[in-house]
């Protein structure tokens, strides 16, 4: 799957889908090759009760850096949930990465690429959700203004 992202080269750098699989593959691909062996005993030790708030405050920070670099200029509620949704993509591929046994970690890859379509996917849906309820209001509201007219409950003054 990386291959895949690779390939399409940075015609596609606006895609905020591609700049979220390079920026964790290119942590994962860190600790592939660097921190593998010490990964799990890492993963451990920052889950001491004592050190979860460092723990959190890095991943945190390790998403929002994530989501600057790849162009999120929001400011609304919408900065909370792409900075918890992408750590938790994170955190479940770091624990993919760790049980993964295939050649490459192709299935690493794969499980990395699924997630991030599925935050797109509970995005576009978020939205569509929103603009249904918008076109309900204003239907309601036309029908609730068609019946004070038949009711003759509309009168301007008259």
């Amino acid at each position: 799957m990386r291959k895949k992202y690779i390939e399409k080269g940075f015609k596609n750098f606006i895609e905020i889908n591609f700049e979220l699989f390079c920026s964790l593959s290119s942590n994962i691909y860190v600790i592939q090759n660097k921190f593998f062996y010490s990964l799990s005993q890492a993963l451990a030790i920052m889950s001491l009760p004592q050190n979860v708030p460092t723990a959190l405050s890095n991943l945190l920070d390790l998403v929002d850096t994530i989501w600057f670099y790849a162009g999120d200029k929001s400011v609304d509620f919408n900065w909370y949930t792409k900075r918890l949704s992408l750590a938790a993509v994170y955190k479940a591929t770091e624990l993919c990465f760790l049980q993964d046994s295939s050649s490459d970690y192709v299935d690493t890859w794969e499980f990395l690429d699924r997630r991030i379509d599925d935050i797109q996917y509970f995005g576009k849906t978020v939205k569509q959700a929103q603009q249904t309820r918008e076109i309900l209001a204003e239907v309601a509201g036309s029908g609730l203004i068609v019946l004070q007219n038949i009711l003759g409950l509309n009168r301007l003054g008259r």
